[in-house]
This record gives C-alpha cells, structure tokens and sequence, in this order.
C-alpha cells in the first residue's frame, strides 16, 4: 500500500543537507526504499517554512538551493498550507484535548497536529473527523515515524 510520507524539519534538513553524514546517508536510504515501493514525499508549506528560515538565517546558500530543488523535483510534493487544512486542525486538536490526549502544552502550535490535517486534504477529498485514515508516515525525530 502507498502512503504519504510527511517529512518533519529535521528529516528534510538532513535529506537535502550538502554534507554526508552516516545519519544523513541512513535516511536517504530509507527514503529511496520509499519510494521505490510507491509512497508519495510530501513536503508541508509549514515545514518548508521552518527549514527555510533557518538555512536563510544561517546564510547557508547550497541548503536553500537544495531544499527548494528537492520540492520542486515533482510539483505536488509542495503541499500547501490552505484555511481548510488549518480548520480540520483545529477539530482534530480539539477533539484530542476533549478525549484527555493532549499532543503537547496547551499553548504550543502542535504543527503534528497541522501536519495530520495537511496530510488529509493531500487525498483531495472531503475530511471529517470520521472520515477514515489517509496512509501516511509522520517522519520526525525524537520519536520513530508514525505510520
């Protein structure tokens, strides 16, 4: 089964980072493994953003030129960040707090929470909180890829 991959900050630095590292060597292999089994990259505006942010303050020229060379190697891996998306986020968010299962502080962004929420109009279909899962794999560190 194909799903979408969802790549963090951290997992996209290290993918279009310059330098070769074991780590970053590791996680494009697992990357390339992948999607030779059909899953789809997926780049979320808001991560974009944050990675972006940083290479530009940092004044790192070849990571910016290969971030945006990586989402533009195919057009629907930019995933937009739409009001849609940002509403079923809130349900989504809102209905984990109602159900004692806070993701984070209760003033944090909860960008995992946006990222699910992105992930679920990438299908281009209607969401609802009943609506049932869309296949995708949160990559992030800290903690081993949601599936």
């Amino acid at each position: 089964m194909s799903r979408y991959l969802l790549l963090d900050s951290g997992p996209l630095g290290l993918v279009t980072q310059p330098r070769l590292s074991p780590e970053v060597v590791a996680l494009n292999r697992w990357l390339i493994d992948r999607l030779s089994n059909g899953d789809a990259v997926l780049v979320p505006a808001i991560i974009y953003y944050e990675l972006r942010r940083e290479l530009l303050r940092a004044r790192k020229a070849s990571g910016l030129a290969r971030l945006d060379a990586f989402v533009q190697i195919d057009p629907s891996r930019y995933l937009a960040l739409t009001d849609e998306a940002l509403r079923f986020a809130a349900e989504l968010w809102a209905q984990a707090r109602q159900q004692g299962r806070p993701t984070s502080p209760a003033l944090d962004l909860d960008i995992d929470v946006i990222l699910a929420a992105q992930a679920s109009f990438s299908a281009s279909e209607p969401r609802s909180l009943s609506s049932p899962p869309i296949p995708a794999i949160f990559a992030s560190f800290g903690r081993a890829p949601l599936e």
